[in-house]
């Protein structure tokens, strides 16, 4: 448990803080357990269509997906929280405790912003060659409309296990949050601060155990760096905004978390926020959101 009589004692001026002990080790196992049954149904339906040579049964939990991954990358084709959008992921978007903290700052009506992620990070030689494993430096500004940047949206940078440097954990860039939204341009391995925008301030590295939760501004930079260890590093990406501010995204279901005021407007319904993504991933298949500074700019 988080213990820190303060937790977000810097926030404002570093834009990022480390919520230490957020997450029980029955939760981080509900979610090992849950991605293990789904990347065991999918090695299945690869292996039987003749895509999978090697199931890597025997393989822990943290090594099995970077070799599958080396051996077959379409096995991670969609494996994101809205596409995948199971019970336990569900769940965990209403994690009590993470939302006692944010309550803190957000106040008491929270509602859970529409850009997710499930991210799995392989070792780096297992995935050779392949950038999009380590993140340009970015803001979350740069996937949202700009009518967003009038309220705070909150990421919740959750490592499923721990994440060290040695693993490419989260580097932050201090302070530059205070300066707003930077422009973004397209590079080869996603949307990115363009460079000569980039502040010269040193990164902070962000080293977690397992359970700690870190928490960013939508306008805090951010990168990670090659996975140099052995093993796959995991973690989920959650988002949350004040109910009733721009989502940045209205065209995918927020819904809300938490409410004082209106406890009933809580959505705990599982098969109902299946829906709306169905919905709404229907209605806007190949919706884009980057926000560049010119579309036809390209970083290599």
């Amino acid at each position: 448990m988080c213990s820190d009589p303060d937790p977000w004692r810097g926030f404002e001026r570093d834009g990022f803080v480390i919520l230490r002990g957020i997450l029980g080790a029955c939760d981080l196992e509900r979610i090992r357990s849950d991605l293990a049954s789904l990347i065991e149904q999918r090695a299945q339906a690869l292996h039987q269509r003749g895509k999978l040579p090697d199931l890597h049964s025997e393989a822990p939990f943290d090594v099995r997906f970077g070799l599958l991954m080396r051996d077959c990358p379409q096995i991670g084709d969609g494996f994101d929280i809205h596409r995948l959008r199971t019970r336990v992921l569900f769940e965990m978007l209403h994690h009590p405790r993470l939302l006692d903290a944010l309550e803190a700052v957000l106040g008491p009506e929270i509602s859970c912003n529409p850009i997710q992620h499930l991210r799995a990070k392989p070792p780096s030689r297992l995935s050779a060659g392949n950038g999009f494993f380590d993140v340009p430096w970015h803001q979350d500004s740069g996937v949202t409309l700009p009518e967003a940047d009038r309220s705070p949206i909150f990421t919740c940078w959750i490592p499923i296990g721990r994440a060290t440097n040695d693993m490419g954990c989260l580097r932050v860039l201090p302070g530059v949050h205070q300066r707003g939204h930077l422009p973004h341009v397209s590079s080869d391995y996603g949307t990115c601060i363009r460079p000569d925008a980039l502040p010269q301030v040193e990164p902070v590295i962000l080293e977690c155990e397992a359970g700690d939760v870190v928490v960013m501004s939508q306008f805090t930079p951010h990168h990670s760096t090659p996975n140099r260890s052995d093993v796959c590093r995991w973690s989920l990406d959650m988002r949350y905004h004040v109910t009733g501010a721009p989502s940045g995204r209205p065209w995918y279901p927020e819904f809300v978390v938490r409410s004082r005021a209106h406890p009933e407007r809580i959505l705990s319904d599982y098969t109902v926020w299946d829906a709306l993504w169905r919905r709404a991933l229907e209605e806007n298949p190949d919706k884009y959101s980057h926000r560049l500074e010119n579309a036809s700019a390209n970083v290599s």
